[in-house]
């Protein structure tokens, strides 16, 4: 599964994982108790409510396109104590690995 393009498509995956881009999809206005309300600037994409605890997202709250609301609960919402070195998340393949598909 190619993330990015999965990210195109799904808002609310690209804002999980993008959060950089949110001021271009999303306008953000307060809500009530503890809420914001991400509106969509774009046409297609879903009014998604954010539900906090502190400074922390608990709750994320949307209508898929079906009509269905779907809640995205989050669990032990923290902030690391300490940043990660950046060779923490960088990949390395193993000598001798052989790619399939696309070259780079």
């Amino acid at each position: 599964m190619d993330l990015l393009a999965a990210a195109m498509e799904t808002p609310l995956l690209r804002l999980l994982t993008d959060p950089e881009k949110l001021g271009r999809t999303y306008s953000i206005e307060p809500f009530a108790n503890q809420q914001v309300r991400l509106k969509p600037l774009k046409q297609g994409l879903p009014e998604i409510r954010i539900e906090g605890s502190g400074s922390l997202p608990k709750r994320l709250m949307w209508t898929d396109p079906s009509g269905a609301g779907q809640v995205l609960e989050l669990r032990d919402v923290h902030i690391p104590a300490r940043g990660f070195p950046a060779e923490t998340f960088r990949f390395q393949a193993p000598k001798g690995t052989r790619w399939l598909g696309n070259s780079r």
